[in-house]
């Protein structure tokens, strides 16, 4: 995978790539890329994620019963600026696999099965194929007790509620650039050592890392 930007005056990249040694295409009844169709020949194929969307989903309370499953409400391009990125990046994929090092080695397409020439069949498309990537943050962000959108302190611990913490990707309040996995644990080694007393020493990465985020 790799890390790119859509317009060079941006200061970091807004778009993750992945490059994949399979290929696949969504159906509208698809839940995820396991039920999704697949050709029958050796494949590859670019993916993009978002590294900084603009939209914002939400989770909500159905109803009192605590066994009720809560409304989740994605929003998926929600905002424009998030759908211009995604055709910018489509548009960079496919000058990828013309690029001369493919000559070849593609024999075909299989999604898009045809060249696309325009903005509105590159929405129509990213309208289509859009999806989400396993890696959802924020629910239950953190910040201060006066924040009337944080869920839990700066100690993990939920605003109003003793004896409970959250300790997991939701609360973060920004939306990391790259996958989830190594801040998760950040949060979970943070949490550790907040449950059992113990101070940790913060090292200079540590003290940087913590002034940009």
């Amino acid at each position: 995978m790799g890390y790119v930007r859509t317009d060079p005056s941006l200061d970091r990249p807004d778009l993750q790539l992945h490059f994949l040694p399979f290929a696949y295409r969504l159906k509208p009844e698809s839940r995820s890329a396991l039920t999704a169709e697949m050709p029958l020949r050796a494949a590859v194929a670019m993916q993009l994620t978002l590294c900084k969307p603009h939209t914002r989903g939400r989770v909500t309370i159905t109803d009192a019963d605590p066994l009720s499953a809560p409304t989740i409400d994605h929003q998926l391009l929600g905002d424009e600026r998030d759908l211009r990125t995604m055709i910018a990046g489509c548009r960079l994929l496919e000058e990828l696999f013309e690029h001369p090092a493919f000559e070849g080695s593609i024999s075909g397409r299989f999604n898009p099965p045809a060249p696309i020439e325009d903005d509105a069949g590159w929405e129509a498309f990213v309208r289509r194929n859009c999806c989400v990537a396993y890696h959802h943050t924020g629910t239950c962000r953190m910040g201060r007790a006066d924040d009337p959108d944080a869920v839990v302190d700066a100690d993990l611990r939920v605003i109003g509620v003793r004896g409970l913490r959250v300790v997991d990707a939701s609360v973060m309040p920004v939306v990391p650039s790259a996958n989830t996995y190594v801040p998760t644990l950040a949060v979970a080694e943070k949490a550790s050592d907040l449950i059992r007393g113990v101070a940790a020493p913060r090292s200079p990465v540590t003290a940087a890392t913590a002034a940009e985020g």
